[in-house]
């Protein structure tokens, strides 16, 4: 779900619906089958709180389902039926949803039962969304019990469900029987409508502060919800009306959590989960999120937990991109202690190996990697250094060095960038990355392929202009291998005038080639190597 689109959803499970004329309400809501009125009243948090039907299993009748498609494609970034089956598939396989961080939690705080949140946080060298998630799940596990944040996950995919029939991705069938397994569960997990709503009330609490958003803010909107439908269905309300406490919830609670009410819908975070909730505030929202009172709190916060890695990363995250790279030798202290050596921990290396490289620092670069032979990282800072030894070649052909040793400054760039290039391969497969990093490292390898197709290109001519076919051929094929690599639209990062250059003289020497060989019928093609034409479009 679109992180940015933040209202704090509370118990709409009891809402009268209005969307209609009370009697058509009532019509439409008898002619759908018992499943189809499970699928409306168990998603009523969601659809409710966007103002659309609860008693027909497309929520957008009127519409055209325009506002349910922006909410599928731009709030989930779902586009079409197969996107949302595989979602629903990736919930059955535990691939998503927020309950995974709730169970993820509880098997560290079994694993650490002596330890604190933060001596937790330091020797698995958690994330801070992890950190976040630990703290919610120490001071609502007794609530949540062994529901977890179903209930939170459980009403955003039947949502879903309804949004792709008013998007016509599905037919009201398919998402019936596509939500009938969820349904199930769910019926036999909860004791009341006012136990599964308070669930998902306290499941969105969670979202609110994994997100960084303001909790605090939110608390007097809540207690008017609690107010609001905590009210018997015997009161003065009109029989037309359709309430969802008029409809029996059949409260088997087969797996005998507590069972919660009204009063249990506040979450009131302790001292030291504050704190971490304003770091995740300032860090993910940025700054401009935070109160005037909160600014000095956020920083002072920062110095204090830096010797937390989720916070010393997050200082040294504000050194990329200077020459300060020494500070953050300071910051890598606080994975000194890290027993578990997990994405955090590789990913602080690897950005740290980045800075080195933008500062041109091989001989730390080379310290660096010392110390991470056996890592995960290595592969990565390894590629790095082969990338520097390029540098420095070419910085001391612009002193006026290596005048007169072309095959040293070839063959060696060469080598430097082919092993740049395979360090690089393997480092994906062992350490897949993710977000901005995963960007620069393609970037970095593309370049690299750059590079390659650039010395190949001026090998396969200086070969091509003394008439050494063969080796230009060879050397022609590698280029081309390269060129295929190269995004020639990111114009951000290469020059399209050195790629047409260097691809205006691989055309020369290919039609050069095949015209010789045309001449000769006798000569066997099928012996030469040579493969079609390079691609005419380049961006220039």
């Amino acid at each position: 779900m679109k992180k940015s689109t933040f209202i704090l959803m509370f118990i709409c499970m009891n809402l009268a619906l209005f969307a209609a004329p009370a009697s058509k309400v009532i019509e439409e809501w008898e002619m759908l089958s018992e499943d189809e009125k499970w699928l409306c009243l168990l998603s009523e948090p969601f659809v409710c709180a966007q103002k659309q039907s609860l008693t027909t299993v497309n929520p957008e009748p009127k519409n055209k389902g325009r506002v349910s498609k922006g909410h599928l494609q731009n709030g989930w970034n779902l586009h079409s039926k197969k996107d949302v089956l595989n979602l629903v598939d990736k919930y059955k396989n535990d691939k998503w949803g927020d309950n995974r961080n709730f169970i993820e939690a509880n098997a560290f705080y079994e694993k650490y039962p002596d330890y604190s949140i933060e001596e937790i946080a330091t020797i698995e060298c958690l994330e801070l969304s992890q950190i976040i998630s630990l703290y919610f799940y120490a001071e609502t596990k007794d609530k949540m019990g062994a529901h977890g944040l179903f209930a939170l996950d459980a009403v955003r995919i039947l949502t879903v469900l309804r949004w792709s029939v008013a998007a016509g991705w599905l037919s009201e069938t398919e998402a019936v029987e596509t939500a009938k397994p969820l349904i199930k569960q769910i019926l036999v997990s909860y004791d009341s409508w006012e136990d599964y709503a308070v669930h998902f009330a306290l499941g969105w609490c969670y979202y609110t502060v994994y997100w960084g958003y303001d909790l605090s803010a939110n608390q007097k909107s809540i207690v008017t919800e609690i107010k609001k439908y905590n009210t018997s269905t015997k009161s003065s309300r009109k029989p037309t009306q359709l309430i969802s406490h008029d409809i029996k919830f059949p409260a088997d609670n087969l797996n005998d959590s507590t069972i919660l009410t009204y009063d249990d819908a506040i979450y009131h975070p302790g001292k030291d989960a504050e704190k971490w909730y304003l770091i995740r505030k300032g860090s993910y929202n940025g700054e401009k999120s935070l109160l005037a009172s909160e600014k000095a709190n956020y920083k002072s916060l920062l110095k204090e937990k830096s010797y937390i890695p989720a916070v010393a990363f997050l200082q040294a995250e504000n050194l990329f991109g200077t020459e300060n790279y020494t500070e953050i030798s300071n910051y890598a202290k606080a994975f000194e202690k890290v027993k578990h050596k997990s994405y955090l921990y590789h990913e602080f290396y690897i950005w740290y190996g980045l800075m080195l490289l933008a500062e041109n620092q091989s001989e730390q670069m080379l310290s660096l990697i010392s110390n991470l032979e056996n890592e995960k990282s290595y592969y990565y800072l390894n590629s790095f250094y082969k990338i520097l030894k390029i540098s420095e070649i070419m910085n001391n052909i612009e002193e006026g060095g290596l005048k007169n040793n072309s095959e040293y400054i070839l063959t060696s760039t060469e080598n430097y960038a082919t092993e740049a290039v395979e360090n690089l391969k393997i480092a994906k497969e062992q350490l897949p990355l993710k977000g901005d990093l995963q960007k620069i490292i393609s970037v970095t390898s593309m370049f690299m392929n750059f590079h390659l197709f650039s010395i190949y290109s001026e090998c396969a001519y200086m070969y091509y202009e003394a008439r050494d076919l063969e080796k230009a051929i060879f050397y022609l094929e590698k280029a081309e291998e390269n060129f295929a690599l190269i995004d020639k639209s990111n114009t951000e990062f290469f020059n399209n005038e050195d790629i047409k250059n260097s691809k205006e003289k691989i055309d020369e020497i290919k039609n050069f080639v095949q015209k010789r060989y045309k001449k000769n019928e006798n000569n066997d093609k099928d012996n030469i190597k040579i493969k079609k034409d390079l691609p005419k479009d380049v961006a220039i």
